[in-house]
């Protein structure tokens, strides 16, 4: 009785992979022909996707949600930041694209440009605002810094730092910084260094998008 339910189990099985080897031929046959009366190629596709097709809609939706959640948290951490910055920037009277261009100028006179032009100032932001023109206006209102008419070019304005503008960068840098360390806390060096690189080829694919939309516009 137990050889006899030895060979009927094998019997049974083997008729199961042989119903599944038949299956997949007819499938592959009829992808073949499905693929000639279409013109459609499909040498690319995974077999088990061939068999499954439905597995690889959720591979492919799995991808896009991940891919939405990641940009929605990338907005959502620049908001933050931006909450955090901006009351902060406010104490000392100006905004986040006013401190942005201060110490865009800051930075320029350590690496010993005293000035620079609106065009290198625009290159440098990272968050470029709709007119960088009317943030350095602005600047100058507030005394904190000052337009000259470029000596090589006529139509080129050049944009400096004030003895004020300097003062106040120095007594917001450390704030600043205090506040960056405090929103990075949580990572290690390593996942900040992790991060940043992320974040440049983020950067990186974003401006050229900018770059080719640019190309297209003009063509």
């Amino acid at each position: 009785m137990q050889i006899a339910t030895i060979k009927y189990n094998w019997y049974n099985g083997r008729g199961k992979v042989a119903r599944i080897v038949k299956i997949g031929i007819f499938l592959s046959l009829f992808m073949a022909i499905f693929s000639k009366l279409t013109k459609q190629r499909f040498a690319n596709f995974n077999f088990y996707f061939l068999l499954f097709p439905s597995m690889a809609d959720e591979k492919e939706h799995a991808a896009l949600a991940t891919t939405e959640a990641v940009f929605k948290s990338l907005l959502r951490a620049y908001g933050s930041l931006k909450h955090i910055m901006e009351p902060y920037f406010a104490t000392f009277g100006i905004s986040g694209s006013q401190w942005a261009v201060l110490i865009i100028l800051y930075r320029a006179k350590e690496e010993g440009l005293p000035s620079l032009r609106l065009r290198d100032i625009g290159e440098r932001f990272i968050v470029r605002p709709p007119s960088v023109t009317s943030v350095v206006d602005r600047l100058q209102r507030l005394g904190l810094g000052a337009i000259q008419t470029s000596a090589t070019e006529s139509l080129a304005k050049q944009v400096s730092l004030t003895s004020a503008g300097s003062e106040l960068i120095e007594h917001a840098l450390d704030g600043h910084r205090t506040k960056a360390v405090a929103v990075f806390g949580d990572l290690s060096l390593e996942e900040q260094e992790k991060l940043h690189l992320m974040l440049e080829k983020i950067s990186y694919n974003a401006k050229k998008m900018q770059k080719n939309k640019k190309v297209a516009e003009v063509h």
